[in-house]
């Protein structure tokens, strides 16, 4: 039940920045490469217009402290696609 709690967000945050819990480098890394990628999948599978003013929910279920989110939205907000982004965080903490 502490995992869950305000001290265990914290204490979990400090883990993912040893040098030991290479997860958290791999993990931003490939987001860095994919980001596109992954924009680009969503937009193919989904019926949004690029050119008509549309906006895409993006829920993030587990999103911590959110240290990773400004990578993968960035293609989102580079974009010259008429859609907007309404990104909602969701975390147990």
């Amino acid at each position: 039940q502490y995992f869950y709690d305000a001290h265990g967000s914290t204490i979990y945050e400090q883990i993912t920045q040893l040098t030991e819990y290479y997860l958290f480098n791999q993990e931003l890394k490939l987001l860095k490469q994919k980001a596109e990628d992954i924009r680009k999948t969503i937009l193919d599978h989904s019926n949004l217009c690029r050119v008509c003013p549309s906006t895409v929910r993006i829920i993030e279920l587990g999103c911590g402290d959110g240290s990773k989110v400004e990578t993968w939205l960035t293609p989102w907000i580079q974009s010259k696609d008429a859609i907007s982004v309404l990104y909602q965080p969701l975390d147990i903490s």
